[in-house]
């Protein structure tokens, strides 16, 4: 049985002073190899210093220190499922790391989750995209599930991205569905990620900081986009227009976010007054697709 994200949320907390330096020396030193790409040399240190703790750490120390090496393989996987073009040599890499990843996730399920995320990414990618919605499924039950616990719990250290977390996984489930052209089925995924979104903001605002509530309207932003996208495909028109202009009003100033550019393409989407056709073409041809809807 997997542990709640609770048991090691706070484990940094709980470790010694000696042991919290020794391990942002740790997470330091990473960040640097994998800055310069340097994932094989990354993960050679970890795991040295893995060994070099195993037998006089606690569990916690420990736990942190498997927990940096899942996050740099997951860098590295990341890295190599992003490239443009991959060759079977690239593909069994992959499966590779996947696989030595496996080994150091134990009982952590925030480390279980991270991999599995990837995976059903990789997945997708490779052209197994029904594989992938099961998988994410599962995930988006299990992220519920320890939503709940948490919630349950009066836990005071809640972790605030919990619901942006059920959200997101709605929204892969929406992207997945649409590489499937299973558009009826995106929707309601996007609808579900946009209701998500919607109520971590109203029921959850006065907790968050303005970074955080950033990061909210930033989602909202895209799920609106994203439930576009699947009305339009849909052809119901009237509905795309008023999901386009929502999600306009969720783009921040220019100069209030480092990330503006990110916004451009939703920018650029003409919402007319009245002729919805109009803003359907528009918009298809702003993405330079063609026909009238898949």
């Amino acid at each position: 049985m997997f542990n709640t994200l609770d048991k090691f949320k706070n484990s940094f907390d709980k470790l010694s002073a000696n042991e919290k330096e020794e391990l942002k020396a740790i997470h330091s030193q990473t960040e640097k190899l994998i800055a310069k790409n340097r994932y094989d040399e990354a993960l050679d240190y970890l795991k040295s210093k893995l060994n070099e703790f195993q037998n006089v750490s606690g569990l916690m120390f420990i736990e942190s220190i498997k927990s940096e090496i899942v996050k740099a393989y997951n860098e590295y996987i990341i890295n190599l499922i992003n490239k443009p073009a991959k060759d079977n040599k690239n593909i069994q890499h992959i499966k590779k790391l996947f696989n030595e990843c496996d080994y150091f996730i134990g009982n952590n399920i925030k480390s279980y989750l991270l991999k599995q995320n990837n995976y059903a990414c990789f997945l997708s990618q490779n052209g197994h995209s029904k594989q992938a919605v099961k998988l994410q499924t599962k995930l988006q039950k299990i992220d519920i599930l320890n939503y709940l616990n948490n919630k349950n719990s009066n836990n005071e250290n809640k972790n605030e991205s919990e619901l942006s977390i059920i959200a997101k996984d709605y929204s892969n489930i929406s992207s997945l569905n649409n590489n499937l052209k299973s558009h009826y089925d995106a929707l309601i995924a996007a609808m579900e990620s946009l209701a998500i979104t919607q109520f971590d903001k109203a029921f959850n605002s006065g907790e968050k900081n303005k970074e955080s509530l950033n990061n909210v309207n930033r989602n909202l932003c895209f799920n609106y986009y994203t439930l576009g996208v699947q009305q339009e495909y849909l052809k119901r028109n009237n509905d795309s227009i008023n999901s386009f202009a929502s999600a306009k009003l969720y783009i921040p100033p220019s100069g209030k976010n480092k990330n503006n550019n990110e916004y451009n393409f939703i920018k650029k989407i003409h919402i007319p007054k009245t002729d919805a056709n109009t803003c359907v073409i528009n918009f298809r041809e702003s993405l330079n697709l063609t026909g009238s809807g898949s």
